[in-house]
């Protein structure tokens, strides 16, 4: 894998996508790939609350705009999947700060 490669989430509660008019389930969304952010992307996300959002919400919004996902999508994410995911979030900042070479 790449250094600036999207990393893969599998869920452990896959997202299912039901069909309005009978209820069935018509997708399954059992992975996320996020991609690395860029300044362009922290600064939309900065834009949509200024000082007023919960750093909960700032990583939804992020989430929303690094893997592409609607907010329906992410609003039917099972908590468990989205702390991972906001693992991996963290981890690319992290990394980039802590390097030692």
């Amino acid at each position: 894998m790449s250094k600036g490669a999207p990393v893969r989430v599998d869920l452990d509660f896959p997202i299912e996508v039901r069909s309005a008019q009978s209820d069935t389930v018509i997708d399954r969304i059992d992975f996320v790939m996020i991609r690395r952010p860029k300044v362009g992307d922290m600064r939309a996300v900065g834009a949509l609350f200024g000082n007023d959002a919960s750093d909960w919400e700032v990583g939804l919004a992020l989430l929303e705009r690094l893997t592409g996902l609607a907010k329906p999508m992410l609003d039917a994410m099972d908590a468990l999947d989205m702390a991972r995911c906001e693992v991996v979030l963290a981890g690319f900042t992290e990394r980039s700060l802590n390097r030692s070479d």
